[in-house]
């Protein structure tokens, strides 16, 4: 054989090397194969679960934002109602206040005007217990009086003493007003009683007299006032 070339060791070892390869390709390629494929799909299905995950993550979002928007225009309009029943309230508590301030103050006015009819009625009871009394003295003291005039005068100065609820600086002020107020003119017996019974009505009915004062000084000057007319 030239160069010492064995075919046959070379087919020999060809076809060895091709069962060898066949061998190693049936027992190696094939499970890396089937690995591979089971590692794609694997990585397929973890890329689904992904992506499956994140739609349902961004729904759940989506749900979340819709139902926080469905809270927040119910609190508002909760809050919307209870602002309105809370202005309400306060409208409807001011308005009571109101007229509970009303009726306080109506029923002062009431008390104070009661008081002041109470007031007056005890003024007048006192001005005509003082005519009375000093009346039926006139009647005892001066039954013999020498003239109608002084009787009259009398029955002033007596009139003056029977103020009994004054002090005696105002007792002085109205013993004042009397010398003012006397007349010097003498009278009939029926003028004079005319003239204390027409005053004594006059200072009685007098209804917005301050003070017993005032009434008295109204008297002196009615029963001044009629004295001076019958002259």
């Amino acid at each position: 054989m030239p160069l010492n070339i064995d075919w046959q060791q070379i087919l020999l070892h060809l076809f060895n090397f091709i069962i060898l390869a066949a061998g190693l390709a049936f027992l190696l390629f094939k499970p890396v194969k089937k690995f591979m494929a089971q590692r794609e799909e694997g990585y397929k299905k973890a890329a689904e679960d992904h992506a499956r995950k994140v739609a349902e993550t961004e729904a759940l979002e989506k749900e979340r934002q819709v139902k926080i928007s469905a809270l927040e225009g119910e609190l508002a309009e909760r809050e919307k109602k209870a602002l309105s029943v809370t202005e309400a309230k306060k409208a409807r508590m001011i308005s009571e206040a109101q007229e509970e301030a009303e009726r306080i103050v109506g029923e002062g006015r009431k008390r104070a005007e009661t008081e002041r009819q109470r007031y007056i009625a005890g003024v007048g009871d006192e001005i005509a217990q003082m005519i009375v009394s000093s009346a039926e003295k006139l009647l005892v003291a001066e039954s013999n009086a020498k003239t109608d005039g002084a009787l009259y005068d009398k029955y002033l100065s007596l009139a003056k003493d029977e103020v009994s609820p004054l002090t005696e600086e105002q007792k002085g002020e109205l013993s004042e007003r009397l010398k003012n107020s006397q007349g010097s003119a003498p009278h009939s017996r029926g003028e004079v009683a005319d003239i204390i019974g027409e005053a004594a009505a006059s200072a009685i009915m007098a209804q917005g007299a301050a003070s017993d004062s005032a009434v008295y000084d109204q008297f002196l000057s009615e029963v001044s006032k009629k004295g001076d007319g019958n002259e």
